[in-house]
């Protein structure tokens, strides 16, 4: 399938937030314990990553 030059690029962006989110979840170092404050700021990370991801989808 034929995607035009911005498109490309946002598609290009999506994987890289992708891979980047899946970081994002990998499970804590045996050293770090997950705290509730630790979860919490995985899922603001996550959802402002989600953000970054629907803005660029709908420039």
């Amino acid at each position: 399938m034929w995607h035009s030059p911005k498109n490309r690029e946002v598609i290009k962006q999506e994987r890289i937030l992708t891979q980047l989110l899946a970081q994002t979840r990998g499970f804590p170092r045996s050293s770090e314990l997950p705290s509730p404050k630790r979860e919490l700021e995985e899922r603001n990370k996550e959802l402002s990553l989600r953000q970054e991801l629907s803005k660029m989808a709908l420039a």
